[in-house]
Formats: C-alpha cells, sequence, structure tokens
C-alpha cells in the first residue's frame, strides 16, 4: 500500500470539520490505527446494503421478493469474503470505526459500545448469529433488483465501472437486461 507522504497536522482544532476528518483518516491509515491497513471494507459496504434493502422493503420501495433475492445476493458476497460471524464483525467494526473518524475519550466509549454489540450478536447462547450458521446455504440470486430498476426507468445505461466483483456481477446483469429490452 502506498504511504501518504504529506505532512499530517499535529491538531486539527483550528480545521474545518470536513479536514479535520480526513486528517484524522489520514493519520490511522499511517500509524495503522486499530488494524485499519488490513481491513476488509466490504464488511460495512455489504452490512450497510442489507440494512438499507430491509428500510426499502419497509417502506414499500422493494417487493418482497426483491429485497429477499437482494439479501441473497449480499450474504452470498458475505460468505465469500469472510470465514464466519466474528471475521465478519471484526471488519464492519474496523471499516465503522474509521467511518466515523473519532479519537480519544469519545473513541473509547464508541469502541466499548461496539465491542458489547459485537459480544451479543455472536454470544452461543442468546445472540442471533449464534442461531443461523455461517455456511448456512443461500439460494441463488436471480438479482431482480435490476428489472425493479429497470422498469421503473432508473437504470437506462449500465455503469461503465465496476470497482468489484458484486458490482460486476450486477452491472453485468443490467448490461444484458438492457441489451434484451432494446
Amino acid at each position: 500500500m502506498a504511504r501518504y507522504r504529506g505532512a499530517v497536522p499535529a491538531r486539527t482544532e483550528a480545521l474545518s470539520p470536513k479536514v479535520a476528518a480526513g486528517t484524522t483518516k489520514r493519520r490511522q491509515v499511517s500509524a495503522n490505527t486499530r488494524g485499519i491497513r488490513d481491513t476488509r471494507f466490504e464488511a460495512w459496504d455489504l452490512v450497510r446494503a442489507a440494512m438499507l434493502c430491509r428500510a426499502g422493503y419497509s417502506l414499500g420501495w422493494l417487493t418482497e421478493a426483491e429485497a429477499v433475492d437482494t439479501l441473497n445476493l449480499v450474504s452470498a458476497q458475505l460468505q465469500r469474503t469472510y470465514s464466519g460471524w466474528e471475521q465478519l464483525g471484526e471488519h464492519f467494526l474496523r471499516a465503522r470505526r474509521y467511518w466515523s473518524s473519532s479519537s480519544g475519550p469519545e473513541a473509547r466509549r464508541g469502541d466499548a459500545h461496539d465491542a458489547s454489540r459485537q459480544s451479543a450478536l455472536v454470544d452461543p447462547h442468546g445472540g442471533p448469529w449464534s442461531h443461523m450458521p455461517w455456511s448456512q446455504p443461500i439460494p441463488d440470486s436471480r438479482i431482480l433488483l435490476v428489472d425493479a430498476l429497470i422498469s421503473e426507468d432508473l437504470l437506462v445505461q449500465a455503469p461503465s465501472v465496476s470497482p468489484t466483483a458484486l458490482a460486476r456481477l450486477i452491472d453485468g446483469a443490467a448490461a444484458s437486461r438492457l441489451e434484451d429490452r432494446a
């Protein structure tokens, strides 16, 4: 990984909040704070995608079939990327900490809260993650979300850049279905 070579100010109080957050993040990466350089940020992206899918269904923006199909797509990618619930949770927490850019007492309080929540999730006696085996078979996704976007004219052209394997899968389905429609 290329290292940031610019000077990182020691104090950020006089900087705008946006610049201060960027400075804090550069400092975290430079010092490998909380193992940030070893973090797979896809955990944050995919867990948030699942949360947005659930919210979309709750708001009536997705049908149940579209929501379940999209959750299957996200879940399968999580299974391919992480070895289990604990590893997923660990990478999610690191990415969340990076995103929040907090430090000092605020970070310690947030870390304690996150650790407590993580512990509750994986608790073998009552945590929700303990009731769902990581290797649970997941039905293949038909990528119904693409069909929904096309039918609402929200997707009229497939993206030209697909930065991740999952994006390539979705964008490939979009290109194919848009071509079939033409």
